[in-house]
């Protein structure tokens, strides 16, 4: 499947099938993405399929595939199995089900049949990989989510597109009771919908309750894997929840339906203290290795079924006992990919951190191998193989002696060298993925990449192959392309690293390095730019143009996303407090606005000070400074503002500040500089100004003090609307996934 996460479960069962012996071959039909035509579709395709192939057993997952599969013609001398994912009437109905009872020679229910008189029918529920889905430190997890420690999360999941049948409604008036009645003040729900597979055991651990609210199910496995966890669940009576919450201590099924009962019982799971229910899902069989051997068993019996079982009586088969053509062994089309992704950094400290995590988790979501090298910190999330992590020092903690002893360290790393050597033999990648190794890594890593033959592409998250300081910035904090058309010295000549003479030539030492002696057209076989901007700034570079490309980046919460779309009291900065950010040009601007335009900044660095001694110098009560804030309480007063400011002086790429207030409902007003133009439409999703301009700010501010609702509305729909578009997850997989196709495939030709 090129989308593994939209049949996840099937997935591992088939995976855990082959752990057993059991060959499998898979016929997929994305009816998820392209509606159940699909299955029409795929009908003269599934034909040819069974015409060149004789399998010993067919085994149809959901009543369509039953369908399909019967129409295709093909199916009197198999042995045939469908597994229903949910109570029958729901799925597809009584009648259809009776005719795919006469046609199958089992059928798979989750939940236990009600009539036992059906000899045909099998309860076997799917098994959760308790290898995946394991108890995890609660605060670890809120912290690589960017959740708030001091809150109780109330855990919701729903399927790929959200359907009514799950019932948020429900959930929240049950979350209302147990504020208003029940007095819990902490409480937070926890909406994952379309959530990479990757990142699901964190967001299970860092809840409290798992609340299923749901009208119907088959056997949800959400549950099993909360079970799994050790995370108390609260369910509405569907499917064979009761069966598998039975004497599971902290967690309840209601008697009905009703908000006032589940918030009774969710009352008394959350005051249950720790629970241990992983025991129990292992002792009733819910494993995915128990599961998988009971389905083998099946597979065993069914195929000692006499033939005078089959419905019609047996055809002259068309089968073709010439060998089918084999794949090439680079071809990886339909192969899950080994990717090594590698950084300077294994937390979410800048925005290339998070792009590099997100990229992994996409592509484990996927069903793709990933692994990870980078430098050891404190901070690091798990991975495998971060032994072979390399140590890190951080320079500005070291006097001018201890810097100039180091600095080899930072340009050329024999220790990342040696250790990325290791990684490789354990992990045998088929490419790697780099994003920044400057000064942490190093380039020492490059030449490794290169005698092992592992094609590499990088995403440039500044403009370091252009500038020596990375940001085209000089010492003056002015914008600056001098090193695009003379020498690269001007860097320590107008020492654009702090106004510091030695940081300065240590930039300009490293970027020699990088782009003189170690030439990237050498070593990097595709050139991703975030921006159309920082493409254009680089694709005209003779040495580069034929390898870079464009690709935004992707936003993996948009798909939990809360868009408000009305207009909030308050224009909203948040980011980091530096020069380049434009935060002065704001000042300036509330300076000369009324005391019913508020501005609200968040966010802390090198200006912080700076701006607190503005605001109290020159009595700026319409601004209000908050400092540092994170997680949900930051997306709160994004999407209770009524626009996000952008004001930056530099040379920005893909600001994540942008595809956050999009994702939230909320338009923007930024700078007409760098990559930010291409993503702000000029009155659709908000304003653009000069950068710098303080007076021409003024004006766009005035301008959206006085849209009216229904302006609003439509601006706040077109931001949301514009960041499903650019930023999903779907469309840079896709997109993503092509780029290294042709890269391992090139490379080996």
């Amino acid at each position: 499947m090129n989308f593994p996460i939209f049949g996840i479960f099937i997935k591992e069962q088939i995976e855990s099938l082959n752990k057993l012996g059991a060959e499998n071959e898979v016929f997929f039909i994305n009816s998820r993405e392209e509606g159940r035509g699909a299955y029409l579709r795929s009908l003269w395709k599934l034909r040819r399929l069974l015409r060149k192939n004789r399998y010993d057993i067919i085994h149809c997952h959901h009543s369509f595939s039953g369908v399909i599969f019967l129409l295709s013609g093909r199916w009197f001398h198999t042995r045939r199995l469908l597994s229903y994912q949910s109570d029958p009437r729901n799925e597809s109905g009584r009648i259809l089900f009776g005719v795919l009872y006469i046609f199958f020679n089992r059928i798979i229910l989750k939940n236990k049949p009600k009539k036992a008189n059906l000899s045909k029918l099998v309860y076997l529920p799917n098994g959760v990989n308790t290898s995946f889905f394991v108890p995890m430190d609660k605060d670890q997890c809120k912290d690589k989510l960017g959740l708030d420690k001091s809150k109780r999360y109330i855990l919701f999941m729903d399927s790929y597109k959200r359907r009514p049948c799950k019932r948020i409604d429900r959930f929240n008036k049950t979350l209302s009771i147990l504020r208003d009645k029940y007095h819990y003040t902490d409480l937070e729900p926890l909406v994952l919908t379309n959530t990479s597979r990757n990142l699901i055991p964190a967001y299970i651990n860092a809840s409290d309750l798992h609340l299923l609210t749901s009208d119907f199910e088959g056997s949800p496995n959400s549950i099993k894997e909360c079970m799994a966890c050790n995370i108390p669940v609260v369910s509405t009576p569907v499917g064979n929840v009761s069966d598998m919450l039975s004497g599971v201590g902290g967690s309840h099924v209601a008697s009905n339906f009703k908000p006032g009962e589940l918030a009774e019982l969710a009352n008394r799971s959350l005051n249950a203290g720790h629970i241990n229910s992983r025991d129990t899902l292992t002792a009733k069989g819910l494993d995915i290795e128990t599961v998988a051997l009971r389905l083998l068993d099946l597979y065993n019996e069914i195929q000692g079924t006499s033939v005078a079982e089959d419905v019609l009586p047996p055809t002259t088969s068309d089968y073709d006992p010439s060998p089918a053509i084999a794949d090439s062994p680079h071809d990886i089309s339909k192969k899950p990919i080994k990717v090594l992704m590698i950084n300077n950094c294994h937390y979410r400290r800048g925005g290339a951190d998070v792009v590099y995590l997100n990229t992994g988790d996409l592509m484990e979501s996927r069903g793709h191998d990933v692994a990870y090298f980078s430098t050891k910190s404190q901070y690091n999330y798990p991975a495998p193989y971060s032994e072979f992590f390399v140590r890190d020092i951080d320079a500005l903690k070291l006097n001018f002696t201890e810097q100039l002893l180091f600095m080899p360290r930072k340009l050329y790393s024999r220790e990342a060298s040696r250790n990325l050597k290791k990684i490789i033999d354990h992990f045998e990648p088929d490419l790697a993925h780099i994003h920044l190794y400057k000064g942490g890594l190093t380039a020492a890593i490059l030449p490794v990449l290169r005698k092992r033959e592992i094609p590499t592409v990088i995403t440039l998250h500044d403009y370091s192959l252009l500038c020596p300081r990375n940001i085209m910035i000089d010492g003056n904090g002015k914008i600056c392309e001098r090193c695009l058309t003379a020498t690269r010295l001007n860097c320590v000549y107008h020492r654009c690293n702090r106004k510091n003479l030695y940081y300065s030539i240590v930039n300009y030492l490293e970027f020699v390095l990088n782009n003189n002696i170690f030439k990237p057209k050498n070593y990097f076989k595709r050139i991703i730019c975030v921006s159309k901007f920082n493409y254009l700034k680089h694709s005209s570079h003779p040495l580069f143009r034929d390898r870079f490309l464009h690709l935004y980046n992707f936003y993996p919460l948009l798909s939990q996303s809360n868009p408000n779309t009305e207009k909030g009291s308050y224009f909203l900065f948040y980011g980091r407090l530096a020069p380049e950010k434009g935060v002065m040009t704001l000042i300036n601007t509330w300076k000369r606005l009324g005391e019913e335009v508020q501005l609200k900044i968040i966010g802390e660095g090198a200006m912080s000070a700076m701006i607190k001694d503005e605001i109290k110098k020159h009595n700026l009560t319409n601004i209000e400074f908050l400092g540092f804030r994170k997680g949900e309480e930051l997306f709160r007063y994004i999407r209770d503002s009524s626009f996000v400011l952008v004001p930056s002086e530099w040379y920005e790429n893909n600001p994540l500040t942008i595809v956050e207030a999009y994702s939230s409902g909320k338009p923007v007003i930024g700078s007409n500089i760098g990559g930010i133009p291409e993503l702000i439409i000029e009155e659709k999703t908000g304003y653009l100004f000069t950068m710098g301009d303080s007076m021409e700010l003024e004006a766009k501010i005035n301008k959206a003090m006085q849209m009216t609702e229904s302006e609003y509305l439509e601006m706040s729909e077109t931001a949301y609307r514009f960041a499903c578009d650019k930023f999903s997850e779907k469309s840079h997989y896709r997109d993503l996934l092509n780029i290294y196709r042709e890269v391992i495939n090139v490379d080996h030709l």
